[in-house]
C-alpha cells in the first residue's frame, strides 16, 4: 500500500496510509459532524469536524470544501470532500504525521491551459483552425456546452467573452460560426 504520493514534486500522505497507521495505533472510532453547509453561508463553504479515537487518545480537526478548492466534478459533493479532509487531518494528528494529506490540498490548476492556447491563436491572427468556418451560425447547444465547460474549468465568463471578441474581430460568442465554436469547444475540452 502506498502511504505517500507525489504531486507537482511535493510528497503528500495518502488517506489510506493514514488509516493503516491509525488501525495499527488502535483506531476505535471516527465520527464527523457537519458545522456548516454550503447553502447556509455566503461563501458557499462546507465545513465538517472529525473526531478520531485511537489507543493514544482522541483527536479533532476541521475540514472545508468550496467550489474554489476542489477539482472538477467534485463541486456537487462539497460536504463529502470537507468530511474527507477533516478525517484526513484528524488522522494526521492521531498518527503524528506532519506531512499534509493529499485530500487536504486544492487541485493545482495550471494557469488555464485553455486561456494560453486561446490567446496564442488570437495572437497568430485568427480562430486557430486556419479558416473562417463557413456561414452556419453557432448553435444553442454549442453555446450551452461552452458555458458548461467554462463553469467546470472555473473560467470567468466575462474574461472569456472578452477573449472571444479579441480573437474573432470584435464578434461575440453568439456571432461565431459552428466551426469556430467547435474549435473553442475542442480547446476547452483539452484544457479540462
Amino acid at each position: 500500500m502506498n502511504t505517500t504520493t507525489t504531486i507537482h514534486g511535493r510528497e503528500y500522505t495518502t488517506l489510506s496510509g493514514l488509516l493503516d497507521k491509525a488501525h495499527k495505533d488502535g483506531l476505535s472510532a471516527i465520527e464527523t459532524r457537519v458545522l456548516s453547509l454550503p447553502h447556509e453561508n455566503a461563501m458557499a463553504i462546507a465545513i465538517v469536524q472529525a473526531t478520531v479515537t485511537t489507543s493514544k487518545g482522541t483527536f479533532q480537526a476541521v475540514g472545508d470544501a468550496s467550489e474554489d478548492n476542489v477539482g472538477n466534478g467534485i463541486e456537487p459533493h462539497l460536504v463529502r470532500m470537507a468530511e474527507t479532509r477533516a478525517i484526513a487531518r484528524a488522522l494526521r494528528w492521531a498518527t503524528n504525521s506532519a506531512s499534509t494529506a493529499e485530500e487536504e490540498i486544492a487541485p493545482q490548476h495550471p494557469v488555464h491551459a485553455f486561456e494560453a492556447r486561446f490567446q496564442a491563436a488570437a495572437n497568430n491572427g485568427g480562430n486557430g483552425n486556419g479558416h473562417n468556418g463557413g456561414d452556419r451560425r453557432v448553435t444553442s447547444r454549442q453555446i450551452a456546452l461552452i458555458t458548461r465547460l467554462l463553469r467546470e474549468g472555473k473560467l470567468k465568463q466575462e474574461i472569456f467573452r472578452q477573449q472571444v471578441s479579441e480573437r474573432f474581430d470584435g464578434r461575440s460568442l453568439e456571432d461565431l460560426t459552428t466551426k469556430e465554436a467547435s474549435t473553442i469547444i475542442e480547446e476547452l475540452m483539452q484544457a479540462a
